[in-house]
């Protein structure tokens, strides 16, 4: 039988990207889960050796229980040798993490980024992460002084902003802060899904119809991605695991971001 692959290939036009980081290749990678190795992880390892990537993005929960660190620490290690982008990898944490996987994680080459923010060298794109762990909430005030110290420190204009954050509720958040992409998790897409892609449920503040995908608010765009794990029932209906990889094309005609404040999101598409 063929494996569905896990990768997911997927143009992304966006209006505000200069022209530098156009064909830019971002692999999102959410919500892992770890409990044991599993096939799919193994998957996963095989498809991004081969996946050619600039950057790599990790928007938390690596693990689900206390006791998980250990086996997580070594699947995420191989996740990342795998991965290899060109560019770097950024990552925050999520509330099934524990302040034991943070610290360990600390050994891994990826900038975690505990409510920080940090410009590339070389490029107009800054990366910040609004991190929610299991013993701590993010912190927006702390990511806006940090944004507004790169800004600042950039020569060359303010540059293309992407925000990590595992809570797809927080894109209210990444529109004040002045993001132009928000990469969220946290939903697992519904994990189990009626025909038709209808979410039972996606553990968000935000109606199920806003479960994964693509969304808007106040012209700040977000991609909310299915993951890979799952949690409390070990099982997947109409929502298959994947890891999206965006590659970021320059959108002149693409929305501006409106002014005063719309009320609500508008989803733009859902997967």
């Amino acid at each position: 039988m063929t494996r569905r692959p896990i990768l997911q290939l997927l143009d992304l036009p966006l209006r505000h990207l200069p022209e530098e980081l156009d064909g830019v290749r971002l692999a999102h990678i959410s919500d892992l889960h770890v409990r044991k190795d599993r096939a799919r992880f193994r998957q996963l390892i095989e498809e991004l050796a081969d996946a050619d990537l600039d950057l790599a993005c990790y928007t938390g929960d690596y693990m689900t229980w206390p006791g998980d660190e250990e086996v997580a620490l070594q699947v995420m290690g191989r996740v990342i040798e795998a991965a290899s982008p060109r560019l770097g990898q950024f990552g925050i944490f999520g509330n099934h993490d524990s302040a034991e996987l943070a610290r360990r994680f600390e050994e891994l080459p990826v900038h975690w980024l505990i409510n920080d923010a940090v410009e590339l060298k070389g490029l107009p794109l800054e990366v910040s992460g609004l991190s929610r762990e299991r013993h701590r909430m993010f912190d927006a005030a702390r990511v806006a002084a940090r944004m507004s110290g790169v800004a600042e420190s950039n020569q060359g204009g303010t540059p293309f902003r992407i925000l990590l954050s595992h809570h797809p509720y927080t894109l209210i958040h990444a529109a004040d802060l002045g993001a132009d992409l928000m990469l969220a998790g946290h939903s697992h897409g519904g994990q189990c899904r009626l025909p038709g892609a209808r979410a039972l449920a996606n553990s968000s503040r935000l109606p199920r119809h806003l479960t994964a995908g693509r969304f808007r608010y106040r012209g700040t765009e977000a991609m909310v991605c299915r993951g890979l794990g799952e949690v409390h029932l070990p099982l997947r209906l109409n929502c298959p695991p994947h890891v999206p990889i965006y590659v970021l094309r320059r959108d002149p005609s693409g929305p501006k971001k409106t002014n005063p404040p719309i009320s609500g999101f508008e989803s733009v598409w859902s997967w």
